[in-house]
Protein backbone atom coordinates (compact mmCIF):
# COMPACT_ATOMS: atom_id res chain seq x y z
CA UNK A 1 0.00 0.00 0.00
CA UNK A 2 2.81 2.40 0.89
CA UNK A 3 4.60 1.81 -2.44
CA UNK A 4 1.37 2.46 -4.34
CA UNK A 5 0.91 5.69 -2.39
CA UNK A 6 4.46 6.79 -3.23
CA UNK A 7 3.96 5.91 -6.89
CA UNK A 8 0.84 8.07 -7.17
CA UNK A 9 2.57 10.92 -5.35
CA UNK A 10 5.60 10.65 -7.61
CA UNK A 11 3.52 10.61 -10.81
CA UNK A 12 1.46 13.58 -9.64
CA UNK A 13 4.69 15.47 -8.97
CA UNK A 14 5.91 14.66 -12.49
CA UNK A 15 2.66 16.00 -13.93
CA UNK A 16 2.89 19.21 -11.93
CA UNK A 17 6.51 19.68 -13.06
CA UNK A 18 5.43 19.30 -16.65
CA UNK A 19 2.83 22.04 -16.25
CA UNK A 20 5.44 24.38 -14.79
CA UNK A 21 7.90 23.70 -17.61
CA UNK A 22 5.23 24.01 -20.31
CA UNK A 23 5.40 20.36 -21.42
CA UNK A 24 2.45 18.05 -21.79
CA UNK A 25 1.86 16.14 -18.52
CA UNK A 26 0.88 13.02 -20.47
CA UNK A 27 4.08 13.12 -22.48
CA UNK A 28 6.09 13.46 -19.30
CA UNK A 29 4.30 10.54 -17.65
CA UNK A 30 4.44 8.26 -20.66
CA UNK A 31 8.10 9.12 -21.13
CA UNK A 32 9.11 6.89 -18.23
CA UNK A 33 8.12 3.26 -18.02
CA UNK A 34 6.04 1.88 -15.18
CA UNK A 35 9.05 -0.20 -14.17
CA UNK A 36 11.24 2.90 -13.82
CA UNK A 37 8.57 4.74 -11.84
CA UNK A 38 8.10 1.83 -9.47
CA UNK A 39 11.85 1.59 -8.96
CA UNK A 40 12.03 5.33 -8.26
CA UNK A 41 9.53 5.16 -5.41
CA UNK A 42 10.64 1.83 -3.98
CA UNK A 43 10.91 1.81 -0.20
CA UNK A 44 14.64 1.15 -0.52
CA UNK A 45 15.39 3.85 -3.10
CA UNK A 46 16.00 7.55 -2.78
CA UNK A 47 14.64 9.68 -5.62
CA UNK A 48 16.67 12.81 -6.42
CA UNK A 49 18.96 12.60 -3.37
CA UNK A 50 20.15 16.00 -2.15
CA UNK A 51 23.25 16.06 0.08
CA UNK A 52 22.71 17.74 3.44
CA UNK A 53 25.66 19.93 4.36
CA UNK A 54 27.32 20.88 7.60
CA UNK A 55 27.05 24.52 8.62
CA UNK A 56 30.36 25.30 6.90
CA UNK A 57 29.23 23.67 3.64
CA UNK A 58 31.16 20.41 4.04
CA UNK A 59 29.42 17.07 3.34
CA UNK A 60 27.61 15.65 6.36
CA UNK A 61 27.15 12.05 5.21
CA UNK A 62 23.36 12.54 5.15
CA UNK A 63 21.13 12.98 2.09
CA UNK A 64 17.48 13.95 1.72
CA UNK A 65 15.22 12.20 -0.79
CA UNK A 66 12.50 13.92 -2.83
CA UNK A 67 9.81 12.64 -0.44
CA UNK A 68 11.58 14.17 2.56
CA UNK A 69 13.11 10.95 3.87
CA UNK A 70 16.64 11.49 5.24
CA UNK A 71 19.26 8.75 5.49
CA UNK A 72 22.96 8.43 6.28
CA UNK A 73 25.14 7.17 3.46
CA UNK A 74 28.46 7.34 5.31
CA UNK A 75 30.14 8.59 8.46
CA UNK A 76 32.19 11.78 8.15
CA UNK A 77 34.23 13.91 10.55
CA UNK A 78 32.51 17.06 11.77
CA UNK A 79 34.18 20.35 10.89
CA UNK A 80 32.91 22.04 14.06
CA UNK A 81 32.66 19.56 16.93
CA UNK A 82 32.20 22.22 19.62
CA UNK A 83 29.24 24.59 19.73
CA UNK A 84 30.12 28.25 20.15
CA UNK A 85 29.53 29.26 23.76
CA UNK A 86 27.38 32.36 23.97
CA UNK A 87 25.17 32.48 27.03
CA UNK A 88 24.66 35.00 29.82
CA UNK A 89 23.96 33.02 32.99
CA UNK A 90 23.24 36.26 34.83
CA UNK A 91 19.89 36.49 33.03
CA UNK A 92 18.59 33.41 34.86
CA UNK A 93 21.16 32.22 37.40
CA UNK A 94 18.76 29.86 39.21
CA UNK A 95 18.20 27.80 36.05
CA UNK A 96 21.80 27.87 34.78
CA UNK A 97 24.21 24.98 35.17
CA UNK A 98 27.16 26.86 33.69
CA UNK A 99 28.49 30.36 33.18
CA UNK A 100 31.39 29.61 30.81
CA UNK A 101 32.67 26.84 28.55
CA UNK A 102 35.24 25.94 31.21
CA UNK A 103 32.35 24.75 33.43
CA UNK A 104 31.43 21.99 30.97
CA UNK A 105 34.01 19.24 31.42
CA UNK A 106 31.92 16.09 31.97
CA UNK A 107 32.67 14.96 28.40
CA UNK A 108 34.70 16.09 25.43
CA UNK A 109 33.75 19.13 23.31
CA UNK A 110 31.80 20.86 26.04
CA UNK A 111 30.42 24.39 25.74
CA UNK A 112 28.03 26.58 27.72
CA UNK A 113 25.00 27.66 25.71
CA UNK A 114 21.34 28.64 26.03
CA UNK A 115 18.91 26.02 27.29
CA UNK A 116 17.33 23.91 24.57
CA UNK A 117 13.88 24.58 26.06
CA UNK A 118 12.16 27.85 25.24
CA UNK A 119 10.60 27.79 28.71
CA UNK A 120 14.04 27.96 30.36
CA UNK A 121 16.11 31.14 29.97
CA UNK A 122 19.16 29.72 31.72
CA UNK A 123 22.43 28.27 30.39
CA UNK A 124 23.29 24.59 30.08
CA UNK A 125 26.25 22.47 29.03
CA UNK A 126 26.20 21.14 25.48
CA UNK A 127 28.53 18.32 24.49
CA UNK A 128 29.48 17.91 20.85
CA UNK A 129 31.42 15.33 18.87
CA UNK A 130 33.78 15.04 15.92
CA UNK A 131 33.34 11.37 14.94
CA UNK A 132 31.09 8.48 15.92
CA UNK A 133 33.73 7.16 18.33
CA UNK A 134 33.16 10.25 20.48
CA UNK A 135 29.65 8.99 21.22
CA UNK A 136 28.66 6.05 23.36
CA UNK A 137 27.70 2.62 22.07
CA UNK A 138 24.45 2.76 20.12
CA UNK A 139 24.96 6.38 19.05
CA UNK A 140 26.46 8.27 16.13
CA UNK A 141 27.75 11.82 15.72
CA UNK A 142 25.45 14.11 13.72
CA UNK A 143 27.37 17.19 12.60
CA UNK A 144 26.19 20.75 13.12
CA UNK A 145 23.26 21.58 10.87
CA UNK A 146 21.80 18.07 10.68
CA UNK A 147 19.68 17.74 13.81
CA UNK A 148 20.31 21.21 15.18
CA UNK A 149 22.88 23.98 14.92
CA UNK A 150 25.55 22.04 16.82
CA UNK A 151 27.23 18.67 16.55
CA UNK A 152 25.61 16.13 18.86
CA UNK A 153 25.35 12.42 19.53
CA UNK A 154 22.18 10.72 18.31
CA UNK A 155 20.78 7.34 19.32
CA UNK A 156 21.21 4.90 16.42
CA UNK A 157 20.42 1.30 15.55
CA UNK A 158 22.55 1.68 12.41
CA UNK A 159 25.61 3.79 11.56
CA UNK A 160 24.94 4.17 7.82
CA UNK A 161 23.21 2.44 4.89
CA UNK A 162 25.79 -0.35 4.79
CA UNK A 163 24.38 -1.71 8.03
CA UNK A 164 20.84 -2.06 6.70
CA UNK A 165 21.15 -4.71 4.00
CA UNK A 166 18.69 -3.75 1.24
CA UNK A 167 17.31 -0.89 3.33
CA UNK A 168 18.47 2.59 4.30
CA UNK A 169 19.68 3.99 7.61
CA UNK A 170 16.97 6.61 8.10
CA UNK A 171 17.08 9.66 10.37
CA UNK A 172 14.06 10.79 12.37
CA UNK A 173 14.38 14.36 13.63
CA UNK A 174 11.73 16.55 15.16
CA UNK A 175 11.75 19.67 17.31
CA UNK A 176 9.18 19.55 20.10
CA UNK A 177 6.92 22.59 20.63
CA UNK A 178 9.01 23.67 23.65
CA UNK A 179 12.24 23.52 21.66
CA UNK A 180 13.80 20.17 22.56
CA UNK A 181 15.02 18.06 19.65
CA UNK A 182 14.13 14.39 19.22
CA UNK A 183 16.39 12.40 16.89
CA UNK A 184 17.29 8.79 16.18
CA UNK A 185 18.45 6.51 13.37
CA UNK A 186 17.13 3.08 12.41
CA UNK A 187 16.98 0.90 9.31
CA UNK A 188 14.04 1.52 6.99
CA UNK A 189 13.12 -1.11 4.39
CA UNK A 190 10.29 -2.43 2.23
CA UNK A 191 8.90 -4.26 5.27
CA UNK A 192 8.90 -1.18 7.51
CA UNK A 193 5.49 0.21 8.49
CA UNK A 194 6.22 3.69 7.16
CA UNK A 195 8.85 5.95 5.67
CA UNK A 196 7.40 9.49 5.83
CA UNK A 197 4.48 11.11 7.65
CA UNK A 198 2.22 10.85 4.60
CA UNK A 199 2.30 7.04 4.95
CA UNK A 200 0.46 7.39 8.26
CA UNK A 201 -2.16 9.97 7.31
CA UNK A 202 -5.35 9.72 5.27
CA UNK A 203 -4.93 13.37 4.34
CA UNK A 204 -1.27 14.45 4.60
CA UNK A 205 -0.74 17.47 6.83
CA UNK A 206 2.06 19.09 8.79
CA UNK A 207 2.39 21.05 12.00
CA UNK A 208 1.66 24.72 11.40
CA UNK A 209 0.45 27.83 13.16
CA UNK A 210 -3.09 26.93 12.14
CA UNK A 211 -2.86 23.38 13.49
CA UNK A 212 -1.97 22.38 17.05
CA UNK A 213 -2.45 19.16 18.95
CA UNK A 214 -1.47 15.61 18.02
CA UNK A 215 -0.42 14.62 14.52
CA UNK A 216 -0.02 11.14 13.05
CA UNK A 217 3.59 10.80 11.96
CA UNK A 218 6.21 8.27 10.89
CA UNK A 219 8.75 8.14 13.71
CA UNK A 220 11.30 5.87 15.33
CA UNK A 221 9.83 4.26 18.42
CA UNK A 222 11.74 1.62 20.41
CA UNK A 223 14.29 1.44 17.61
CA UNK A 224 11.76 0.80 14.83
CA UNK A 225 10.05 2.99 12.22
CA UNK A 226 6.32 3.04 12.92
CA UNK A 227 3.29 5.32 12.76
CA UNK A 228 2.73 7.24 15.97
CA UNK A 229 1.75 10.58 17.41
CA UNK A 230 3.83 13.74 17.63
CA UNK A 231 2.83 17.00 19.25
CA UNK A 232 2.28 20.17 17.28
CA UNK A 233 1.94 22.25 20.42
CA UNK A 234 1.25 24.41 22.17
CA UNK A 235 4.36 24.43 24.35
CA UNK A 236 3.70 23.09 27.83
Amino acid sequence: MHIAHRLSTYLLGRARSAVVTGLSPMLMLWGCSARTALEDVSAVDCVNPTPLLQEDGAPSGFVECADGFVHRTQAVACSTPVASGNCDAALDPENSECAADSDCTARAYGSCGPSSSVTNQGCECHYGCAVDADCGEGSICACAGIVEARARCVSANCADDSGCGDGLCGLYRYREPCGEWRAALACNSSTTECRVDADCQEEPRECSESFVGGLEACKISDGEWACGNKSCGPCG
